[in-house]
């Protein structure tokens, strides 16, 4: 679906860095979740600017709980954080350590409790838990959106890890499961800032 206008213009910016010299790299520094991030961007971010007078392209942030962490972090913070970062000029990347559908483990927990198939497949048990996890995410999504952030959208990284409950899946599940949520994200709530 189409692009905010930001969206595609940031886009184009990516593409047309140049291939084979050293200004296409770009800089980043990731900033925790939840309550870490405005404490870590003191830390990582500010704390650079202030000793080298260079603020770093782009902070990261996450949606997910880390590996040890009990509940869900407030995307509330995160996003306040970000939406501050982009209207000062920064460049924005977040990903999601999903929980695991099956055992509301974190990323982490490898168990896949039946048919993988059945997580995308509307009307199933296991469907009804995700789509409720993708909805809560969306709405945060929602809130960026409407603030005029364009998003770098890294959900399922390091899919061909087995680290991850997403990882070493067959291709056509995740295909199929990538599908899915680009479909909700896109298509159903028109979450046309994310990259």
């Amino acid at each position: 679906p189409e692009y905010t206008s930001d969206a595609a213009r940031l886009l184009a910016y990516f593409a047309a860095l140049p291939e084979g010299d050293e200004n296409r790299v770009l800089s980043a520094q990731h900033c925790g979740r939840g309550a870490q991030v405005p404490e870590f961007f003191q830390s990582n971010i500010a704390e650079l600017h202030e000793k080298t007078g260079q603020w770093v392209a782009m902070m990261g942030a996450d949606y997910g709980p880390g590996r040890d962490m009990e509940g869900e972090p407030d995307p509330a913070i995160t996003n306040a954080a970000i939406i501050d970062y982009w209207k000062a000029g920064g460049l924005v990347t977040l990903y999601w350590h999903a929980r695991n559908p099956w055992t509301r483990g974190t990323a982490w927990d490898r168990a896949v409790d039946g048919d993988f198939a059945a997580l995308y497949t509307p009307g199933t048990t296991i469907n009804e838990v995700w789509q409720a996890d993708l909805e809560r995410i969306a709405d945060a999504l929602e809130e960026l959106r409407d603030a005029g952030v364009v998003v770098w959208w890294r959900p399922f990284h390091e899919m061909n890890g087995g680290w991850f409950w997403w990882g070493k899946q067959s291709r056509e599940d995740f295909q199929a499961l990538w599908d899915y949520m680009f479909h909700y994200f896109a298509v159903e709530r028109k979450l046309n800032n994310l990259l």
